[in-house]
């Protein structure tokens, strides 16, 4: 396949995903994602190269990229290693600085692994993950900036996504009694978001506050 594409860095594969039990959930993953579709130009029979004007915007709306089923040239992963301090995500987070990077993405429209799902697993583990989820928003806002890669109105999409998933880990916090945490995910929003005000948060942050919870 790279020796048919000369310019083709990194290849991706489509997945199915699948159960705890091994039991097929969706048999072609990617089909119905529009975001994903849009981006793809025809190179081939099931190939595709991904439109790198669009892909950093589309990768952050979403991870289409099946890390099982992932080749790249050899220099890609030698010069762009995973980021070993974070403890989830990595997978997006070198999708991302490759894409800043302009590294030449493909993608083959065939279903070649599966993707296991579990349920409850990712939210059951939400509070655990924040401090990879702030490594990886600090790092990720501060790339852009310094690579001046996405518009001013791109940069105020990724700032309002940062600040869902922010408020996301505040009210998983407080469901889990974790008030002292929420308060400090929200004195982490403030710190790169000053003017930043949510009535519902901070309501919910009082309360805990009232009734004394940790």
């Amino acid at each position: 396949m790279f020796l048919k594409y000369p310019d083709m860095e990194l290849l991706s594969t489509n997945f199915r995903s699948i159960d705890a039990s091994g039991n097929v959930l969706t048999p072609d993953y990617l089909r119905e994602y529009e975001s994903f579709r849009g981006i793809l130009h025809a190179r081939g029979e099931n190939v595709y190269q991904l439109g790198a004007d669009k892909l950093y915007m589309a990768l952050n709306t979403s991870n289409y990229i099946g890390t099982s089923g992932v080749m790249t040239r050899d220099y890609v992963l030698k010069d762009n290693p995973f980021d070993e301090a974070l403890t989830c995500i990595e997978d997006i987070d070198l999708w991302l600085r490759l894409a800043l990077k302009s590294v030449s993405f493909y993608f083959l429209d065939v279903v070649l692994h599966s993707y296991r799902i579990r349920k409850g697993s990712l939210e059951r583990r939400t509070t655990e993950r924040f401090p990879s989820a702030h490594h990886f928003w600090s790092n990720q806002m501060d790339r852009v900036v310094r690579t001046a890669k996405i518009s001013e109105s791109e940069i105020e999409v990724l700032m309002e996504r940062r600040i869902s998933v922010y408020e996301n880990y505040i009210h998983r916090c407080i469901e889990e009694r974790k008030c002292r945490d929420a308060r400090n995910v929200y004195q982490e929003i403030l710190a790169f978001s000053p003017e930043y005000s949510n009535k519902k948060v901070l309501l919910k942050l009082w309360l805990c506050k009232v009734l004394g919870r940790s």
